[in-house]
């Protein structure tokens, strides 16, 4: 019995080679968590991300390689372990990466998933400066104003004073 691809052929009437057929793949793998998608030149913070296969769960029987902007990363760079899979970006390979976003891509045999990871420049650090010697500890010469600057005892007069005139201005009104 001849193959059954033998019997189709292409518009121009050449028969259909089957291995050259393209079918439109499918992501059957997703990043489930990205620890430290932002790593920051020399903190020494590793990047972990979980990937898990959608149609079953081997991805770690399944990954071939890692690669970052299409370079592939050494092996020094990276640690694989089972549990889907679990890819550690090492800190000492992040920190040879430029500042900016890059593109890291997880290749299996049978697909691949892409995360972005976002890289900083170290922040700058201050030039040591010599240890400031300690001053002579003298008590304040001034309190320092909080704002409160009203004599609670004058607003209590002022207070008793506006209620004798509403009570005698209400006497002499009603006295009448």
């Amino acid at each position: 019995m001849p193959f059954l691809w033998s019997k189709y052929s292409c518009r121009n009437g050449q028969p259909l080679d089957y291995k050259k057929v393209r079918f439109p793949t499918v992501s059957i793998y997703t990043v489930d968590s990205f620890v430290n998608p932002e790593h920051t030149i020399g903190d020494g913070k590793d990047s972990i991300l979980t990937i898990h296969g959608d149609l079953d769960n081997k991805a770690f029987e399944r990954f071939l390689s890692v690669k970052v902007d299409d370079k592939e990363v050494p092996k020094d760079g990276y640690e694989a372990k089972e549990g889907s899979l679990i890819l550690t970006l090492k800190a000492a390979y992040l920190d040879t990466l430029s500042a900016g976003t890059h593109t890291v891509t997880i290749t299996f045999d049978d697909g691949s998933v892409t995360a972005s990871l976002k890289v900083s420049a170290a922040a700058p650090t201050a030039a040591p400066t010599a240890a400031p010697t300690a001053a002579p500890t003298e008590a304040p010469t001034s309190v320092p104003k909080t704002g409160d600057s009203g004599n609670p005892l004058l607003w209590l007069l002022i207070a008793l004073l506006g209620v004798s005139l509403l009570g005698i201005t209400i006497k002499q009104y009603s006295g009448k």
